[in-house]
């Protein structure tokens, strides 16, 4: 059995995005896998069990049977955080490793997901460098490509795993970033004898996000179309403007969610004209009887939300830079760019696969 552990300087880079690809990937050689977070940052319930968020999403696109009360054996919450502080528990890492050498031995390879940084869940004695040793993992490091620092936190990615450090991902960024990166930083850093496994292009797909959960974010009612919301949007645009205006506008981005006043209907028109994923109500107005037969004709889903127009950006704005490889037309585009832009063989290498 092999582990591969999955870490990144900070949050929100692409590290479940690469570590489901890679786990399809296996899968499709024939490699039995299972997915493990031994410290899940992201409490959430499911079927009244208390998990982590990641491990929930990982066990469904992996479509995986193991329990996730074995995946994710620890889950950080304030009270754990007490009874440490208390000393009224003092070890959990006896709990980890009893429960990562269980799902071991009915394995091929185990995909283990680490927290948000390098040094999160240290007071555990679970930060990432204690699992990898206490685990015996090779390590992957993904990162950003859009941050001043990306060649610092490769470097300290080395200093910490030492020889675990198989190498690191580059996910995001523009063309010029990318072109930068492959030109100067990449060279630098193998010189130094650190592996480059690939660079994942910014991708629509990857950073669109789900209908539902902008439902779940805005805590919206849907009006209609409500076998619509596994659809993805790609972008938001918001309607404050003059209707020839918007039309112009909206013409411009597909796949898009509209944000607008509930009392402006002739923007609301306007966008049902266009190719439109879904239209945002703000301000708790509920649409005219015309702009919702539109909304059915055209199949676009309406939600209605209370919050006023610059609250409900500020939200979508947080989700978009937070969104997560959920929906199945997302993990096949996630398994297509790791299969393209991730040196797979090179990582099965250093896995003896």
């Amino acid at each position: 059995m092999k582990g591969l552990y999955f870490v990144s300087p900070e949050s929100f880079v692409g590290k479940s995005t690469v570590l489901l690809g890679v786990g399809r990937n296996l899968q499709a050689q024939g490699k039995k896998i299972s997915y493990f977070k031994p410290l899940g940052n992201l409490p959430t319930r499911e079927e009244g069990l208390l998990t982590d968020e990641d491990a929930v999403s990982a066990r469904k696109a992996l479509g995986l049977k193991d329990p996730l009360d074995e995946m994710v054996p620890v889950v950080m919450t304030p009270d754990l955080a007490v009874l440490f502080l208390k000393s009224q528990v003092t070890d959990i890492t006896k709990q980890v490793k009893e429960n990562y050498e269980k799902l071991s031995s009915k394995h091929d390879v185990i995909l283990v997901e680490g927290v948000g940084n390098f040094i999160e869940g240290k007071m555990y004695n679970l930060a990432p460098k204690d699992v990898a040793d206490l685990l015996d993992l090779k390590v992957i490091v993904v990162a950003r490509c859009e941050t001043d620092i990306l060649a610092d936190h490769i470097l300290e990615a080395k200093e910490i795993f030492k020889d675990r450090f198989i190498g690191f991902v580059v996910t995001g960024g523009t063309q010029a970033c990318r072109e930068y990166h492959h030109r100067l930083l990449i060279p630098y850093l193998t010189s130094k004898g650190i592996n480059f496994l690939g660079a994942i292009p910014q991708d629509e797909t990857l950073k669109s996000i789900s209908i539902r959960e902008l439902v779940e974010v805005l805590n919206g009612e849907i009006l209609c179309q409500e076998d619509k919301l596994d659809e993805l949007v790609e972008r938001f645009l918001v309607g404050a403007m003059s209707v020839d205006n918007a039309l112009r506008y909206f013409r411009r981005v597909i796949n898009k969610a509209v944000i607008t006043g509930g009392d402006r209907s002739d923007i609301q028109m306007a966008a049902l004209e266009t190719p439109t994923k879904v239209l945002v109500l703000t301000g708790n107005f509920y649409p005219s009887n015309v702009v919702l037969a539109k909304a059915e004709d055209a199949g676009v889903p309406i939600v209605l939300v209370k919050q006023d127009t610059l609250t409900v950006v500020e939200l979508v704005e947080r989700v978009f830079g937070r969104a997560r490889i959920r929906e199945e037309k997302k993990i096949q585009r996630a398994t297509t760019m790791v299969e393209e832009f991730v040196d797979l063989k090179a990582i099965s290498k250093a896995l003896d696969l």
